[in-house]
């Protein structure tokens, strides 16, 4: 049976329908079981059999809610009963609060059920981590990997996914829906440095490869997508998809440093989130040091051109080209599907 932690957000229901439709026993732990019926096809909240019952007969078309909170172990030994692999696909970046940030969640939360787990006799466990964890560009990156190295630690079999921006989350939630709803969009800093873009379902079908093969060796993979585009290129995607323009509204860079400096001591959530702001837009700096020197494959590279549309938008936005980020690696793995994809199967919806 596996068990998945976050199953309401958009990973966690993708990672949960490709294993029901592998006919596979999924258990999905929320801190709010009755939200996710009608995001997933769940049965009565309770619990599967256990180990000792035998095992499990499929095929299986309903999943098994349960209630389970990363900020409260008790709730962990009714999540993890006769779990064969966890899956975590969960963050506490959003809402943002000072109860619910990255070092209650993906810290301190996640590190304890990583003991829990072992200690149930959990064959694997999945953790999504942040693209280049390792380097701690960010305080949530320095949490994250933090817990990789607790979990790798521990002695159970792993796999640790590292994705780029979720086209979902940074691209639908934050620019897509604003756009379709008020027509304005807030961005903070200039939404001017190129980004990688990974759809949700991408990364889902690697971490269910990855639970479905007993052989598969405990192992860390960078994962991308095909697109590196900036925050304002991807909104010239939103605007075409839907036929209007949107209004942008820009918190200033300045502006952006105080909030983190005020915010942060008060209230932890919004300082991760203002810090992963403030990385990005320090990365832009370096991505235009490098281009003024004339780093290899800088002509040509996605500009920040506001409404207009970078080259080849209509049919690709074209980033397969463009270069990484100044320092950033090559990707263990690239998801096939590209941000217009996405954009335009939720505009169709």
């Amino acid at each position: 049976m596996h068990l998945v932690v976050g199953a309401s957000g958009a990973l966690g229901q993708r990672v949960t329908h490709r294993l029901l439709e592998a006919g596979e026993a999924v258990r999905v732990a929320s801190r709010s079981p009755e939200r996710l019926k009608g995001r997933l096809p769940v049965g009565r909240e309770g619990r599967l059999p256990g180990r000792l019952e035998g095992p499990l007969k499929g095929p299986f078309t309903n999943a098994v809610p349960v209630t389970g909170d990363l900020r409260d172990p008790a709730t962990f030994p009714g999540m993890l009963e006769g779990a064969r692999t966890v899956i975590v696909a969960a963050h506490g970046l959003v809402p943002p609060s000072i109860s619910n940030h990255p070092g209650v969640v993906d810290g301190r939360g996640v590190r304890a059920l990583v003991d829990a787990a072992r200690d149930a006799g959990v064959e694997r466990f999945l953790l999504t981590s942040v693209a280049g964890a390792d380097r701690g560009t960010t305080a949530f990156a320095r949490v994250k990997h933090a817990t990789e190295r607790h979990l790798a630690a521990s002695g159970l079999r792993h796999t640790i996914l590292r994705p780029t921006l979720f086209m979902e989350s940074h691209a639908l939630a934050l620019m897509g829906e604003p756009l379709r709803s008020s027509g304005t969009v807030n961005f903070l800093g200039r939404g001017e440095t190129r980004v990688n873009w990974i759809a949700a379902d991408d990364v889902a079908a690697e971490a269910v490869a990855a639970v479905l093969d007993p052989l598969a060796p405990s192992v860390t993979l960078e994962l991308g997508g095909p697109d590196d585009l900036t925050r304002r290129e991807a909104l010239v995607l939103l605007e075409q998809a839907l036929g209007r323009e949107a209004r942008r509204k820009h918190v200033p860079l300045p502006m952006v440093k105080l909030m983190r400096g005020v915010l942060g001591v008060v209230h932890p959530g919004m300082r991760y989130l203002l810090d992963m702001v403030l990385a990005e837009e320090a990365a832009r700096e370096a991505q235009g040091s490098a281009d003024a020197q004339g780093s290899p494959g800088a002509q040509g590279a996605p500009g920040a051109q506001g409404a207009q549309p970078p080259p080849g938008a209509q049919d690709h936005p074209g980033a397969r080209d463009a270069p990484p980020e100044p320092g950033a690696r090559r990707f263990d793995r690239v998801g096939p599907t590209p941000l217009t994809a996405v954009i335009e199967a939720w505009a169709a919806a």
